[in-house]
């Protein structure tokens, strides 16, 4: 089995309770009968946390059990400094996998393993902006500390049987991690470049089925000065970029961000736009936006996320998301301050580049407890579906 994993897995550090957007609040935690037994038998801790062990677990019929929330979303273990008080009184080894390994991620593609970090987490975010190297994939000679728990490959043998194309999971994601990191282009430009080349390796899985011999050629054409011409003068569609984002964060947080870009008539203000890509690029590094795309392309597993869709449908979704999270980092840098309400007792108000990375994480932590969402946007925004082009005018 080979190891890989981005440089900001192994580098990632908690920032604790100074967090702008806390995981220890709306988040589903699943913890194993060892682990809550572990708990119960610990005697060196505070009566209060003696308390909170024997009342807030929930078992549920598969034998796991969850954390009961408060009324506000918030996790009955985290204190009003944002800290946990089972590793403060216990350590790290009393919490359960899913506490201890978050925001890292891993998944299986054929013989190899790929670790990550999931954008739901600010500080992540934050280090993808920041660190220009932070989502290369490094390749290990032993394995990493994994905790967590590893997604299943898509390419085990029974689901291969039915679908082949499953089976060059591995090949498939490294040949989109590849396109997206080509630095002689835009990460716009490589978005529709993979969305190109996902279309084409869908038609042939459809009919063929021989991918393999596909993708040299698909890198070669995908280099032509006629293809990235063609991308390159796709002009963006304002009104759909403005009904995409109002469609994603009213449905996934009740949130009025598009309002941000609209006019007094409610239509696509065109300036505004132009004004919030001017403070975004004066706020963020050239690399910045190609780091988290592809820390997202990672966290969606492309392009095998959904084992049930196309490798074009799975591109698809993954595109638009990218999308949204551009526009939301743009709606992010509009004001000079930003507040978040996230239900928990405190909201925090952000500033400069804490406005782009808490925004973002949130919205797209409620991409994560919202798997259908994606769904839903394509039905409202395109019954015909999406084509490159389409993805072209989202995403630039």
């Amino acid at each position: 089995m080979n190891y890989k994993q981005t440089k900001l897995f192994s580098e990632f550090q908690c920032v604790g309770g100074s967090c702008v957007n806390n995981c220890c609040h709306d988040w589903s935690v699943l913890w194993s009968g060892d682990g809550v037994e572990k708990l119960k038998a610990a005697s060196d801790c505070s009566e209060k946390l003696k308390r909170l062990v024997r009342s807030v677990f929930v078992q549920s019929d598969n034998g796991k059990y969850n954390i009961k929330l408060k009324e506000n979303g918030d996790c009955p273990f985290q204190l009003e400094d944002g800290l946990c008080i089972i590793q403060k009184e216990l350590g790290e080894s009393y919490l359960s996998d899913d506490c201890t390994f978050f925001p890292r991620i891993g998944f299986a593609a054929r013989n190899s393993v790929y670790c990550s970090c999931v954008l739901s987490c600010p500080a992540v975010f934050q280090k993808l902006l920041d660190e220009e190297n932070a989502a290369v994939l490094l390749t290990l000679s032993e394995k990493p500390d994994i905790r967590g728990t590893v997604r299943q490959s898509a390419d085990r043998s029974e689901l291969a049987a039915l679908r082949p194309e499953l089976k060059y999971h591995k090949e498939l994601l490294e040949f989109f991690y590849e396109i997206i990191s080509d630095k002689r282009f835009s990460t716009e430009v490589n978005i529709v470049r993979g969305a190109l080349a996902a279309e084409k390796l869908s038609e042939t899985a459809a009919t063929d089925g021989k991918i393999a011999g596909m993708i040299e050629d698909l890198r070669e054409a995908l280099e032509e000065d006629d293809v990235i011409r063609v991308v390159e003068e796709v002009h963006p569609e304002y009104e759909a970029k403005l009904r995409m984002f109002s469609v994603y964060t009213e449905s996934l947080c009740g949130s009025a961000l598009a309002d941000l870009f609209k006019d007094g008539e409610g239509r696509a203000d065109v300036s505004v736009f132009a004004f919030a890509e001017e403070k975004l690029a004066a706020l963020v590094r050239p690399f910045g936006f190609g780091n988290i795309v592809l820390g997202l392309l990672l966290e969606m597993e492309v392009p095998f996320r959904f084992r049930s869709k196309s490798i074009y449908e799975n591109y698809c979704e993954f595109a638009v998301v990218a999308a949204v999270v551009k526009m939301t980092a743009l709606s992010a840098v509009i004001n000079d301050k930003l507040s978040i309400e996230t239900g928990n007792s405190k909201t925090p108000e952000l500033y400069g580049i804490d406005r782009v990375s808490g925004l973002c994480s949130f919205v797209i932590r409620r991409v994560n407890q919202n798997i259908g969402a994606v769904r839903t946007l394509f039905e409202l925004f395109s019954p015909g579906g999406i084509t490159p082009r389409d993805i072209a005018m989202l995403i630039k």
